[in-house]
């Protein structure tokens, strides 16, 4: 009789925490991505005070001072944050090679140089929920349905460091929740979409 209720109320513990969500790990098997839901970091940027200049393939930022790419390049060039030879072999700091740091370094547009791939944060102050995809209407390269993903130069966000402390936070325009936009934790050696920053003198 005691087995019986030791049993009886083992078995009640592991119902009630497989339905709290505790004992599931969100792993998407098909990119080795484990999906969150965004929540807003406590350091956030405000919504940038955007203008585009059409020749320069540039979005100036007023509001935080930032100038962005908004090119073609931005839909249809993929590259992983480290290339999967570092990655096989651990070298998760190693970004050099083909990757979408070296791609933003290496970038020259406008004329401008000093560019980067941006912060979680940075990527969140181009967030308009009014428009579709979720990001504001002044840039032009942006696509409802090719959408996707792109990289940030962030790993330290406290969602991607439950799973892994070596992944990388990608955010997706296409997604939100309550009005907060989505993202991902995933492996550095996945190809994302860029859109490269660099700081408005």
């Amino acid at each position: 009789m005691i087995f019986q209720k030791i049993q009886f109320i083992s078995i009640l513990l592991i119902s009630i925490f497989f339905i709290s969500g505790c004992g599931t790990s969100n792993r998407n098997e098909n990119n080795n991505t484990k999906t969150a839901k965004i929540i807003n970091d406590d350091n956030i940027l405000p919504k940038g005070k955007f203008s585009r200049n059409d020749a320069l393939e540039i979005v100036s930022d007023t509001k935080n001072h930032l100038m962005w790419q908004d090119n073609n390049d931005t839909l249809y060039i993929k590259k992983p944050f480290i290339t999967n030879e570092n990655y096989i072999s651990k070298n998760y700091s190693n970004t050099s090679g083909d990757t979408a740091i070296s791609y933003c370094e290496n970038l020259s547009l406008g004329g401008y140089p000093n560019w980067r791939l941006p912060t979680k944060i940075e990527l969140e102050s181009l967030v308009d929920i009014e428009q579709y995809p979720n990001i504001d209407k002044v840039f032009k390269y942006t696509d409802a349905i090719i959408g996707g993903y792109y990289w940030s130069s962030t790993k330290d966000y406290e969602g991607c460091k439950v799973w892994n402390k070596n992944n990388i936070w990608i955010t997706n325009f296409l997604i939100n929740y309550d009005g907060k936009i989505a993202g991902d934790c995933t492996v550095a050696n996945n190809k994302h979409r860029i859109r490269c920053v660099r700081e408005a003198m």
